[in-house]
Formats: structure tokens, sequence, C-alpha cells
């Protein structure tokens, strides 16, 4: 595994903490006081009060029934269950939207997930102010914070993707914290599910023994079983219920969208890996970019990419950008430079990652979560923003680049912030219909 580079040293013990400390400062400073305000009136706070609390209450008055259970929310109910244990174990016999104990734990998953992606990028970079603020557009993702200060499954989910993705960072040799990193990660959200694959990664370069190869298809099941029973049980991937509008199905302008909204955040991280370009030389960069580029026209004119409601094509900032010129045959132009900068991003990372002889776990784990994501019908910002933020920030982290680099993460952290703020108390409208 890839060690950060000799130049860059590590905080002294006394001050080592202080970026993250300043960073759940900031995380606590923007998500408590709307938990304290009893604010509402948003699609999050409709999601926690028709689907999450009540299906906590449920598990509240009947914890045992784990599998048959009327279903209140399409996601797997491992984090409701989880919850409905806090507050069992608190003296709730019920729930609602103001039972304080239970709002400020769903905050603290938050809180968490924040910290754990730091110590990922401190370790890797060996700086924790760098680290910060490769951090920080995470943090003042909308969808991070709206999931920390309204009680719903994104941030529990998130939380086990950040803690597998650290298990096999970091060690390698120990699946079993990598398969419990991931059963809280699927146990909260089904979506989740192909990312536990990734435990066979390490196998890429291990010895094979029967041994081995045994414990790491142990530990790949542990996840796998509780999602299957689930499945058994409910006769698909969610409960009968939901089946209508969240089955699984395949919708082409899904893993589309992935790669468009990868390129788009692509474009602020680029001057990290400007280095590394130079280093590789000008041709070898420029055949990645016409191989991408061909690859993106390709699946563009296969793939209709203007903005539908109908079709699962909004909710995203790849969709608002879809309908600012007309789309001929249903093929938005600005979408297609996005799916190029996409695939072109992908590149660069797994070009990285064999150049330098390491495995690529957060390549890996984003391309895996996005084979999980291709399979429900829509196409939204909010299912994939976080994975690729976290992606972008751990192979950035890698890189030996110029401070000024850290503009880009900066100015985004600022403006997701802003328009995070304005929704949160809404100052601003909903943006993506």
């Amino acid at each position: 595994m890839q060690n950060a580079p000799s130049s860059r040293l590590a905080s002294s013990s006394g001050t080592r903490f202080v970026p993250a400390t300043l960073l759940a400062c900031l995380f606590v400073a923007i998500t408590l006081p709307p938990v304290l305000a009893g604010l509402g009136g948003n699609f999050v706070a409709g999601d926690m009060a028709t689907f999450h609390l009540p299906q906590i209450n449920l598990f509240i008055g009947s914890p045992f029934a784990v599998f048959d259970y009327e279903a209140t929310s399409a996601t797997t109910p491992g984090y409701h269950w989880l919850l409905a244990l806090f507050a069992r174990l608190s003296g709730y016999a019920e729930v609602d939207a103001a039972t304080l104990p239970l709002r400020l734990a769903n905050l603290a998953v938050g809180l968490a997930v924040v910290l754990g992606f730091w110590a990922i990028l401190q370790r890797l970079s060996g700086d924790g102010w760098r680290a910060a603020v490769l951090t920080v557009p995470l943090l003042a993702s909308s969808y991070v914070l709206n999931a920390a200060i309204w009680v719903v499954t994104d941030n529990a989910a998130l939380l086990g993707y950040v803690l597998m993705l650290a298990a096999l960072l970091f060690q390698p040799d120990r699946p079993g914290r990598a398969a419990l990193a991931g059963l809280l990660a699927v146990a909260s959200r089904q979506i989740y599910l192909p990312i536990v694959a990734a435990i066979a990664l390490p196998l890429m370069v291990e010895r094979w023994t029967t041994w081995g190869v045994g414990r790491r298809m142990l530990a790949i099941a542990l996840p796998v079983a509780p999602v299957l029973a689930w499945a058994i049980a409910w006769q698909g991937l969610t409960p009968p219920r939901f089946q209508d509008f969240n089955a699984a199905q395949f919708n082409p302008a899904v893993p589309l969208h992935a790669l468009a909204l990868t390129g788009l955040f692509a474009c602020v991280y680029a001057p990290f890996a400007w280095r590394f370009v130079r280093s590789e030389g000008y041709a070898r960069a420029a055949a990645l970019a016409i191989g991408a580029a061909v690859l993106a026209l390709a699946l563009w004119l296969i793939v209709p990419t203007a903005y539908s409601d109908q079709d699962g094509r909004w909710g995203s900032l790849v969709w608002l950008f879809a309908k600012l010129l007309p789309a001929p045959g249903g093929h938005a132009p600005l979408v297609l430079p996005l799916i190029a900068g996409g695939l072109a991003a992908l590149a660069v990372m797994a070009w990285h990652a064999w150049r330098r002889r390491y495995l690529p776990v957060e390549l890996a784990m984003l391309l895996l979560y996005f084979a999980g994501y291709a399979f429900q019908p829509l196409a939204w910002q909010r299912y994939i923003e976080p994975v690729i933020l976290i992606t972008m920030g751990v192979f950035v982290a890698r890189l030996d680049a110029p401070r000024w680099a850290l503009l880009g993460p900066a100015v985004t952290a600022l403006l997701f912030g802003m328009l995070a703020l304005g929704r949160i108390w809404g100052w601003v409208p909903r943006l993506f219909g």
C-alpha cells in the first residue's frame, strides 16, 4: 500500500487532532441548530415523518420482528432497528420528531462519517490540515447534512462505506473488519450490497491459500446473508409495499448519470492530477482523453440524456445542465463532456494505481457502488454525490500536488455549504425539481 510522500510530515501529537476538532465543531454548528429549532417542511423531514420514524416505532414495540414486520420504509431496516434499540434503552416506548436523544444519535452518525473520512485522508496524506480541506466538500454536502439533521438511513449506510474503505485500505489482511462495516452499510440501505465484493480485492496481490480465500468468502457472506434473508421474506429486494416504485430494475440513464456527475466533480479536483499527467507524458494523457471521449460519445448516442421527470432523469445538477440547451433526439449536448470527463477521471485513477503498484480500493468500491445504483430507476444526485466526493478525496490525498490545488475543494465546499444552509432554513427553493 502506498504511503504518504516522505516530504509530508504528520502533525505533532499536540496539534494532530486540531483540524478534526474544527471539522466537528463546524458540522455541529450547521446541524444542531435546525434540530433544536424543530425545523421541518422539506422532503427529507417528510421522509423522516412518513417512512423512518414509523419504522423505528414498530421495532420499539416488536424488536424481534426483524424479517416478518410491516414495512414503512423501502430500505433494509438495520438502522431503524439500531435506533429502536437505542430508544428502548433510553426509556422511550415511542419516538417522534421531537425526541431529542434520537435526533442527536442520528446527528452523531453523520459526524462519524465526516471524522472517519478525515482520518482516512490524514493517514494517506500525512497532513491533517490538507485532509481537513479535502473533507469539507463532504461535510458541506446537503445530502450528508440533511441526513444528520433528520432521521433517515443515508448516513448510517455511508458510515459503513467509510469504515469498510478504511479497513480495506489500512488492514486488508483482516477481512472481518471490512465485513462488519459492510454489514452496517447493506443493513441500512440495500443499494450498497455490491460493495462487499471489494473484500475479495486483496486476493489480487495475496498468495492464494484455502484458508485465505475461504475467510474472505465468509467475510463477504456476513453482509450478504441478511440481505438475502430479507429478499426471500419480501420476494424481492424491497418490501412488497414499495415494489411498484422501488423494485430493482435497470435504467441505462442511471449509470450514465453516475459517470456525468463524476466528470463534473472531477473538474474540481483536476489540478491535483496535473503533475501525474505531466510525469506520464502528454501523449499518454491525450490517449486516455481521446479514448474516454470516444466511449462517451458512443454511450451518449445510445442512451437518452434529456431531462425527464417520467424517466427518472431529474434530481441532479447534471439534469439541470441538460435543460440549458435543446436536446435533439433526446440527447443533451452538455451532458456529453461530463460523461467524457467522468470516464477520463476513472481511467486516471486506474492508471495511477497500476503505475504506483497499489490496489485502487476507492475506485473499486465506487464502481461496485455504481453497480448497485444502476439497478434502481432514479438518476438522482442524492444517491451518489457523497461516494463520489469520498473517492475523489481519497485519490487526490495520494498525490503530491501544490497547495493551491486545495482551492477547488475549498470553494466547492463553500458553495455547497451556502446552498445547503439556504435549503435547510428555507431561504432557497428546491433546486432539482
